[in-house]
């Protein structure tokens, strides 16, 4: 077999449909001794950065983005401010969870994979990635602007700690918006023939 085919046992689903399991097909292979056996392999693109992108400057900064943020996210959540005992803050921030935990994910897989990628790792890292960055950046300013009228209001009792969550949220948006700079300026995309070895 060529060495840019991957396989794989990707569970029950045979049908080869949806993201993870684009590109995987299940054929007949010949072992060594002449033995016919059904594995998966993968037969669809493979996506890479551009040849001349700084991978690892992308790959770290998606690490430290990652983990700035969900320090940031903990550390406004904690913080006994008034923001985070107001429902209409309170419920919008809490929620922001969700994003976040798809932009650690994303994060992580794009910095364990180095080199080419398969469809499933594609969407599982970069596109992940970014999605949960637009996703969690429009999600923010909704806490953000919340806990703004709640400041307005004067339904606070400590300036220093609404202000500290403030400036949580806005290090929260700011790891989104470096994360979007970086891989929309160094994206990911569909390589060619030659280029496929070492997917992952």
């Amino acid at each position: 077999m060529d060495r840019d085919i991957k396989r794989h046992q990707p569970g029950r689903s045979g049908r080869g449909d949806g993201w993870y399991m684009h590109g995987w097909r299940k054929e007949s292979v010949t072992l060594p001794g002449g033995k016919m056996r059904a594995e998966w392999v993968y037969r669809g693109e493979y996506y890479d950065y551009a040849p001349d992108a700084p991978r690892l400057t992308v790959r770290v900064s998606a690490a430290v983005c990652a983990l700035i943020l969900a320090g940031a996210y903990v550390l406004g959540g904690l913080m006994p401010s008034a923001g985070v005992l107001t429902a209409y803050v309170a419920y919008p921030y809490f929620l922001e969870l969700l994003p976040i935990f798809y932009f650690l994910m994303g994060s992580f897989w794009l910095v364990y994979t180095p080199g080419p990628m398969t469809h499933r790792r594609f969407h599982a890292s970069f596109r992940r990635l970014r999605t949960a960055a637009w996703a969690g950046a429009v999600w923010m300013a909704v806490p953000f602007l919340a806990e703004l009228v709640l400041l307005l209001r004067g339904e606070t009792g400590s300036y220093g700690r609404e202000l500290t969550l403030l400036g949580c949220m806005l290090v929260c948006e700011g790891q989104y918006g470096m994360m979007l700079l970086l891989t929309g300026r160094y994206p990911v995309t569909e390589v060619e023939e030659e280029a496929k070895s070492g997917a992952r």
